[in-house]
């Protein structure tokens, strides 16, 4: 009997390696699927990536999970956001650390330094760029040495240090030639046209970029083939040959919508723009500018963005839109004091207004010159009376349109006032948020920091004192809150896809502790719209509050959360459990202060909250934000 006991025990254990081998391989051809999608379609690799994260765990394959966190944070590097982006690579750092892998862990590294550099965070690039060369050694990874280097001689290029950053890529080509990968040469080839084209030699930055462009042809890579073409209509334009600017612009347009890349986009609709309003096409340009203007949110360069509108401006004057146009100009003036001096930038402001007083006043004074004129004439050929009769209406209309003259140049006067002020508010508003976010994580942040490291000291010397225990939890999940509450000061506004994948990355964590319990995402977004700081943080705490009771007191399997908005909504959270559900008329009796805190919040919100729960039933809580 012990004998087929046994044999019907090896039977399942090896049913269960089986099925462990099979997951494993899902999550390998998950991890490949999604390098292929990554520059083409990033919210399709994205899911990708959760979905192979979340069976790498269950299977516990930590290299697999290492490689989809990896993966995941070039998703978002290649979206441009770039915190999520850094916070998965960290992720896959300290799994492929945990597991030894020197490979990931200079990978890792060696892309947190890129990220660093695309955010102009030059300290933190360069550390991270320096660390990852020592593993990458140690493994002999070429491939992977090649692009460390690469990333170094970009950020040197940001730096206009041109001969180290030269110096740089050809490290980077030699371990790409050991390597034998054309692909990431070809990176390299697109560098050094970069810097070719920064140090004014255009027609070598063009022959460079020309050297590339078959390389990611052959590859399909439509992100770095829209960015080639991008950059060769720069380096014509910056030649003053318009209309190879514009063969040049148009093919990277083409190439930016097969991988739905909006902000090269973007970029490339403003620079055609611009290029038509050189060539005096301005039907063109005004189509092209409205076309980047539309994707403006994905714009990440100030300078392009400030260009853009200045030209919207421009078009608006063309079609005497004076209103609209002074807004952009003023919007345009907005963003160039972040880049320029901000004296630089007022007198450029000025001086554009006063061109355009100048040039009215020029007109009046022409306007009442011909009127001079035709009174002289007038009184040549009439009679003294006629003439003072002339004369007193000529006056009385002059008077009345230099009154209107006026009142119209005070009420514009006031306008532009206005938008100063509310310009100058919304800063002051915005570096009062940043410093109290500094405040909190420079200090709160690091005395519960200091309480924590003193408390597991503690907690070493004494295991059994559980009120120990409870403080350090008690003082992490606060350090947790306090950057919760940063984040949300930090950003003058968030948007709705943002805040769906900052939950994403909260729910991770929890669930990291609760791994019987399956949680799904569903975003059905069809505006992109924004959510001011205190609204993102209200909105946070009452997911935060929901899951936490879902996870903590429903003892529910599956927890369902779905993200979504319409026409007439900013944003819809619904968060449904299957669990054991509760009375809530028992529960308003009791006073729970979760349930009523929850309320409160959404009720400073002005928002719709409902809590739909039976006894044996589950629960699901829906938040509804409308527009205004």
């Amino acid at each position: 009997m012990r004998h087929y006991i046994f044999i019907f025990l090896s039977a399942i254990s090896f049913s269960a390696g089986a099925q462990t081998l099979k997951d494993s391989s899902t999550v390998l051809d998950l991890n490949k699927q999604v390098m292929d999608l990554v520059y083409t379609n990033t919210a399709k690799a994205k899911a990708l990536c959760f979905r192979s994260i979340n069976l790498a765990r269950t299977i516990g394959f930590k290299k697999g999970e290492a490689s989809a966190n990896s993966r995941l944070g070039i998703a978002y590097d290649v979206e441009g956001q770039y915190d999520s982006a850094i916070h998965h690579y960290r992720i896959a750092y300290g799994i492929n650390k945990k597991i030894g892998n020197k490979k990931g862990q200079g990978a890792a590294l060696s892309n947190i330094g890129l990220v660093y550099l695309n955010m102009n965070d030059y300290g933190n690039a360069i550390s991270n760029l320096r660390a990852a060369i020592k593993p990458l050694e140690e493994a002999r990874e070429h491939e992977y040495l090649g692009n460390c280097y690469n990333n170094i001689g970009l950020m040197y290029t940001e730096l206009d240090n041109y001969q180290r950053a030269m110096d740089n890529f050809k490290l980077a080509q030699k371990e790409y030639a050991t390597a034998g990968n054309t692909s990431q040469m070809a990176y390299v080839i697109s560098n050094i046209a970069m810097v070719l084209s920064e140090k004014h030699e255009w027609d070598s930055a063009i022959l460079y970029e020309q050297k590339a462009i078959p390389i990611f042809e052959k590859d399909s890579d439509y992100y770095n083939l829209a960015k080639c073409y991008n950059n060769i209509g720069i380096d014509y334009t910056r030649k003053n040959d318009n209309k190879n600017a514009e063969k040049n612009y148009l093919i990277s347009i083409q190439y930016a919508l097969k991988y739905n890349g909006k902000g090269g986009l973007a970029d490339t609709y403003a620079n055609l723009a611009t290029v038509y309003s050189v060539m005096g096409d301005f039907k063109q340009s005004e189509n092209y500018a409205a076309e980047a203007l539309a994707l403006a949110p994905y714009i990440k360069s100030p300078k392009v963005k400030a260009d853009l509108l200045f030209l919207c401006g421009r078009i608006k004057v063309r079609q005497k839109d004076y209103k609209s146009a002074s807004k952009y100009f003023m919007d345009a003036k907005w963003l160039k004091d972040s880049i320029f001096k901000k004296e630089t930038s007022e007198l450029l402001a000025k001086s554009e207004i006063r061109y355009g007083l100048e040039r009215k006043e020029q007109e009046n004074r022409q306007l009442q010159t011909l009127n001079r004129v035709q009174q002289l004439e007038l009184r040549n050929t009439e009679n003294e009376i006629e003439s003072r009769k002339t004369f007193n209406i000529v006056v009385i209309v002059l008077s009345s349109l230099i009154i209107i003259l006026l009142v119209l140049y005070l009420r514009r006067r006031l306008l532009l006032q206005r938008l100063i002020d509310s310009n100058k508010s919304r800063e002051e508003q915005q570096e009062q948020r940043i410093r109290i976010s500094h405040e909190l994580h420079d200090n709160v942040g690091a005395q519960l920091s200091y309480i924590v490291s003193n408390l597991e000291v503690m907690i070493q010397q004494h295991p059994e004192d559980t009120r120990l225990n409870s403080l350090s939890e008690m003082s992490k999940q606060a350090i947790i809150t306090l950057r919760e509450t940063v984040w949300a000061l930090n950003n003058e506004s968030i948007s709705v896809t943002d805040f769906a994948d900052k939950f994403k990355q909260y729910t991770s964590k929890i669930l990291n502790f609760n791994q019987d319990i399956t949680c799904t995402f569903e975003e059905q977004f069809q505006d992109h719209l924004i959510l001011q700081p205190v609204q993102a943080l209200n909105l946070f705490r009452i997911c935060q509050e929901a899951f936490s009771n879902a996870i903590h007191h429903s003892k529910a399997s599956i927890i369902r959360v779905q993200f979504s908005n319409s026409g007439k909504d900013i944003f819809t959270v619904s968060i449904q459990d299957n669990g054991i559900g509760f009375d809530q008329e028992e529960a308003a009796l009791k006073g729970h202060y979760g349930l009523n805190s929850m309320r409160s919040r959404a009720k400073e919100m002005g928002a719709h909250f409902v809590i739909d729960s039976v006894k044996g039933e589950g629960t699901q809580i829906i938040f509804t934000l409308n527009k205004n």
